[in-house]
């Protein structure tokens, strides 16, 4: 279709979606005489319609800065609301109609005559399609958040111009137009202050999470928790570049919303000083546990227990994941660390997985996107298994790219996918040896070559995976280990993601990798 024709399209769809949510809405709101738990019910779907109509509205306003393939992206996107708003509504108004449950009517004789037992089913009805449509708004709502905040990132005055207008509009506009600020060092962002005193943490105890690069802590006399990530300074060269990148990091990870970000709460950094030079030999970095999750855990020390969990608790921490790694391009960063060591899950209580919420952390080594890159002669076996082969050993033939990042989320995944931690323990758990999956190209890991081990990870990908969590999981594992292939015939060539504020990479990563994830079916629930 044509650049004109997508976007008047996608207008039209859009249109669609308001006129179909509106509907909707009205719909539920005919319904009288609901019992409590139908009118909680109904003020949900409001809640979360209000908020996709904001979005989508601002969404409209901006859609001629979006490039084609943005443009294609959303348009399928929001041809899934529609069709999930035009099913919705078609349910409820099929119950309530001459029900009696919904409509008062004047004549009480027919009222009465009325079977109890029809008035009964189709109350139950009514409670089902309602929770359907709250849960397929919900759920359309995680698969289109990262690509809607990642359009409010586009370098464009017509952005900034829409996410500026109206400061009381809806919570996600708010975190948006911060995100944006922080994006671009606006002086309103520039007031928050990040730093802490460093005498902030003498205060806690500090707690090890085994197998991670994060710690726990407790302030005294406080039952809350918090997380604790260091970045080491190497130089003072390295100060003043490291410094600016803390403080943009940390006013970046200030959102209110972890959950639905899979990135903890930043509350700010402590600069660590020698304690007779006083230069300053690392920055700590402040993050909260959000209210309701408990048993931190690493990944790592899930995956070396070997335990069965259900293929769908798994995927829960794969999608989770995925979103985690998507945020972290949209916030304008690379990671350059992802490995199971850098990342924690809480269990929710409300929840029945057993593996609870996964949570990206370990930002010791991180870079702003488009900034100073230190190539760190850290060559370590263990690390280097997540990384591309470009950047394996202490010789990196290119600097850090947010393909990177996905390169080493499909080997996380992979783990996930099996179940089986690629590295091991020995009896005292500090000495990491290869597992039986990687050992055959990590034998010796001294004489390791990078490219063998993409190959075997891609052998197993191809052979292993598709019996665990099925061929598209694996296609989407391929995908990552792919994504930067010269020739690939999936991700792309590289060249066309020299973009200047990333944006199609991200938007490339959500169509390849994200949105797949999320569209795998649960039908493995109870396996």
């Amino acid at each position: 279709m044509e650049v004109v024709g997508i976007a008047l399209a996608t207008a039209s769809t859009i249109d669609l979606c308001v006129k179909y949510g509106r509907i909707l809405v009205d719909t539920c709101a005919a319904i009288k005489n609901a019992t409590r738990d139908i009118q909680e019910r109904l003020l949900r779907i409001e809640n979360s319609w209000n908020r996709i109509k904001i979005q989508i509205n601002f969404l409209n306003k901006v859609w001629a800065d979006l490039d084609d393939e943005h443009q294609h992206l959303q348009d399928q996107i929001l041809q899934v609301l529609l069709n999930k708003l035009t099913y919705a509504e078609f349910k409820i108004r099929g119950v309530i109609k001459d029900s009696g449950a919904g409509v008062n009517k004047s004549d009480e004789q027919h009222q009465q005559s009325k079977s109890k037992k029809v008035k009964a089913l189709k109350y139950v009805f009514l409670k089902d399609y309602l929770d359907q449509a709250l849960s397929d708004l919900v759920t359309w709502q995680r698969e289109f958040d990262p690509l809607w905040f990642l359009t409010t990132t586009i370098a464009s005055h017509l952005v900034d111009t829409e996410l500026d207008k109206d400061r009381d509009q809806h919570r996600t506009v708010t975190i948006a137009r911060d995100l944006k600020g922080a994006l671009r060092n606006t002086p309103e962002s520039k007031a928050k202050s990040v730093f802490r005193p460093e005498d902030d943490l003498k205060t806690t105890n500090v707690i090890d999470i085994p197998f991670s690069s994060s710690k726990l802590a407790q302030r005294w006399g406080s039952r809350k928790l918090i997380v604790l990530d260091t970045v080491y300074c190497r130089s003072q060269d390295d100060f003043h570049v490291l410094s600016k990148n803390i403080r943009s990091l940390a006013r970046k990870l200030a959102h209110e919303d972890p959950i639905a970000f899979g990135l903890l709460h930043c509350k700010g950094a402590v600069k660590i000083s020698h304690p007779i030079t006083k230069q300053i030999t690392a920055f700590k970095l402040i993050f909260g546990v959000p209210e309701g999750l408990s048993n931190m855990r690493s990944l790592r020390s899930n995956l070396l227990e070997e335990n069965d969990h259900s293929r769908s608790d798994r995927l829960l921490i794969a999608k989770q994941l995925a979103r985690s790694v998507s945020y972290v391009q949209t916030y304008g960063f690379v990671h350059k660390n992802i490995r199971p060591e850098t990342i924690i899950t809480l269990m929710e209580q409300s929840s029945n997985s057993s593996l609870g919420l996964p949570f990206l952390l370990g930002f010791n080594h991180f870079r702003q996107e488009d900034g100073q890159t230190f190539q760190s002669n850290d060559s370590a076996w263990e690390e280097d298994l997540y990384r591309h082969p470009q950047r394996q050993g202490s010789d990196r033939k290119e600097y850090y790219v947010m393909q990177h990042d996905i390169y080493s989320l499909g080997v996380c995944l992979m783990e996930i996918g099996l179940w089986r931690s690629f590295v091991k323990y020995d009896e005292n758990n500090k000495t990491p040896m290869p597992s039986q999956y990687v050992m055959p190209v990590l034998g010796n890991p001294e004489t390791v070559d990078p490219a063998k081990i993409k190959t075997h990870l891609l052998s197993l990908a191809q052979t292993k995976l598709p019996r665990q969590m099925g061929n598209k999981y694996a296609s989407i594992v391929e995908t990552c280990l792919c994504c930067l292939d010269e020739h690939g015939a999936s991700f792309g060539d590289k060249s066309e993601f020299q973009d200047d504020d990333g944006i199609v990479v991200g938007v490339r990563y959500i169509e390849k990798v994200l949105r797949p994830t999320r569209s795998i079916s649960r039908l493995f629930d109870s396996s």
